[in-house]
């Protein structure tokens, strides 16, 4: 998390709950089974919309920060010619006469405006820029937490679908007349093995609905705690991206003013000497 956040909103998600949320997996009781790598693009998840607006919002953030770093070149190109203007202006009015005056008030001018545009340039990277990028990287957080929360769910389906399986297995187990095995081979009876068989798979069944049940509150909680947070972002997000504007606003309003104040003051400067 970047320590120089403009707003106590933009790292909101990354609260205690959510590092939990992610450390849960490695420490959970899911570990007694071998879970296999479930795929998650087909999962049906209650934050599909979130994901989406996510998305779309990253695409949008791309294309503010591509544009600003495009704007900043340009203004730096500017900031940069003016500044080296304003010797020219200088040897110049070294060999005029009755022109020194204005053409050396002349490279002042140009010399402190090129100053102003750059200042407002690193304003702009300090506040807005850095804003940006602030956001940028807290979608790829919420990214991977709502990566993290489909596979909970994809593991609880997991859990769910293979008792389902279990439990058919052992009815079908139940209803079927005991026959030869291997095992009847080494002295056991077709009964034993059939007993032997239907306890293990209720022992299975009974694991794996244990850890469907864990998983199953691992996923309430992590949706209702990513819900209540995403909710706190998209009304403080607003207030952020209002102050992030504002700023920049105001940043090119004042170098505006103290240019035309340059200008004017260089004008005022060729009235007086006509005077």
């Amino acid at each position: 998390v970047s320590t120089q956040s403009r707003s106590e909103h933009f790292f909101t998600f990354l609260s205690a709950k959510q590092v939990e949320l992610i450390e849960q997996k490695k420490t959970t009781a899911l570990k007694k089974f071998t879970i296999p790598q479930l795929p998650i693009a087909n999962v049906e998840s209650p934050f599909k919309t979130t994901s989406e607006y996510i998305e779309e919002f990253g695409k949008v953030l791309s294309t503010l920060s591509s544009q600003s770093t495009k704007l900043d070149k340009e203004q730096t190109e500017l900031e940069n010619a003016l500044q080296a203007l304003s010797p020219s202006l200088a040897l110049w009015a070294n060999s005029e006469g009755d022109l020194e005056p204005t053409l050396s008030k002349l490279g002042e001018v140009v010399s402190k405006n090129g100053e102003e545009l750059g200042k407002l340039v690193a304003t702009k990277e300090e506040i807005f820029s850095e804003g940006i990028k602030e956001y940028q990287l807290y979608i790829n957080t919420v990214k991977n937490v709502l990566k993290t929360r489909d596979h909970m769910q994809v593991t609880k389906d997991y859990f769910t679908d293979t008792v389902l399986s279990k439990q058919k297995e052992l009815e079908k187990l139940e209803a079927s007349e005991p026959g030869k095995s291997i095992a009847t081979f080494f002295g056991k009876s077709p009964a034993q093995v059939k007993e032997e068989k239907m306890s293990k798979l209720k022992n299975e069944i009974t694991n794996l609905s244990a850890n469907g049940e864990t998983a199953g509150d691992e996923l309430v909680v992590a949706s209702a705690s990513i819900r209540s947070d995403i909710e706190r972002w998209k009304i403080n997000k607003e207030k952020d991206f209002r102050n992030l504007l504002d700023c920049v606003a105001e940043s090119n309003l004042q170098c505006c003013r103290k240019s035309a104040e340059l200008w004017e003051s260089l004008i005022q400067f060729i009235d007086d000497k006509e005077t």
